[in-house]
């Protein structure tokens, strides 16, 4: 694990990511990345195109079949 600080940044905080994780993620600058909380942790995931479409769908699907999912759930 390892330790990075918060710094201010105008009206909001920022941490800078070391250049192995940007790295390994294929990250550069400008690029755009999910930010999520859980279980106390902050997650940053990458922002994939592909990703986002397969979410979409998901949703999509969810939503068109959400009472005959609702009735299978019982």
């Amino acid at each position: 694990m390892t330790e990075i600080k918060l710094r201010q940044s105008g009206g909001s905080v920022s941490a800078t990511l070391p250049r192995e994780f940007t790295n390994a993620l294929h990250l550069e600058v400008g690029d755009s990345v999910y930010v999520t909380v859980e279980n106390g942790r902050i997650i940053l995931a990458p922002n994939n195109p592909k990703t986002e479409a397969v979410l979409a769908a998901t949703r999509e699907t969810l939503r068109e079949y959400r009472e005959a999912l609702h009735e299978l759930s019982k």
